[in-house]
């Protein structure tokens, strides 16, 4: 793909000296679709980000069935081709898109060098770097609750097509920045052999790059029905949810995994 500074979904090529190895590490979380495991990945996450005040850190989780986006082309094209060689359920695309938000508000956000794309001697924190170009690699200690680096892929598989997007407020600096995330298998494509993971993203200097203009994201918010405006955080969707993704079990894991910071207000869940 040629240098980009617009957004659109990037699929790597691959190198003729690149041995042919599809990842396996989801296989960590067997059912992943599974709304417990979904709402434990995100949750913990959220905890372990809380800003330092005596606010709690609060979710909204919202599952839209049935007011489904009848226009999904501009957050989906480019990925049908690639989806028709890999993915079963491919066919979903020709639908009205359904799609679950997941938002947390009293968080950092993911903090960081949006350039960085190798691991860097020094004690800042780069929660972007680790959660968007890093796989089975955490930055976490031990003492924290998520801290293995694969749980993020619960995002990805809870979609029926393996997408989800990312939007971020970061309270140390207020940008705001958006990508996306399509995990496949290695395949090929018009003779042309690509890795399994492609981004939704602006490709500037030869790395993926979220985008931080203001229409764009304002028009991703508009079209996902987004309640973050300029609070720090972190906004998830994730498109054409698997069919076993339910509100009820939903609410059902929120109290059955985090009962206790719930009741000592800590966390502060909204479902709809």
């Amino acid at each position: 793909m040629t240098e980009s500074s617009s957004m659109s979904w990037y699929f790597r090529k691959m190198g003729k000296d690149e041995i042919s190895s599809d990842p396996r590490d989801a296989e960590f979380f067997v059912e992943a679709e599974d709304s417990s495991k979904l709402v434990r990945e995100a949750i913990q996450n959220s905890l372990d980000a809380k800003l330092p005040n005596e606010e709690p850190v609060t979710l909204s989780i919202k599952l839209i069935r049935k007011n489904r986006i009848e226009s999904s082309n501009d957050y989906v094209s480019g990925l049908e081709e690639h989806l028709k060689i890999t993915t079963p359920e491919s066919s979903m695309m020709e639908e009205p898109m359904d799609y679950l938000v997941i938002e947390d508000f009293n968080t950092r956000g993911l903090q960081g060098e949006t350039e960085q794309y190798e691991d860097a001697e020094t004690e800042q924190k780069n929660d972007f770097f680790y959660f968007w170009r890093n796989r089975g690699r955490s930055e976490k200690a031990e003492e924290a609750r998520g801290r293995w680096g694969l749980g993020k892929l619960v995002f990805p598989h809870s979609s029926k097509i393996n997408t989800f997007f990312g939007y971020t407020v970061r309270a140390h600096d207020k940008r705001h920045l958006l990508m996306g995330l399509c995990d496949l298998k290695i395949h090929q494509f018009q003779r042309q052999r690509y890795d399994s993971t492609a981004f939704y993203c602006k490709f500037i200097d030869g790395l993926q790059m979220p985008t931080e203009d203001a229409e764009e994201i304002e028009l991703f918010k508009k079209t996902f029905n987004l309640e973050r405006k300029d609070e720090s955080g972190f906004s998830i969707v994730v498109v054409y949810p698997n069919e076993t993704i339910k509100i009820d079990d939903l609410l059902v894991a929120c109290i059955d995994h985090y009962y206790f910071p719930l009741l000592s207000g800590e966390l502060k869940i909204v479902l709809s």
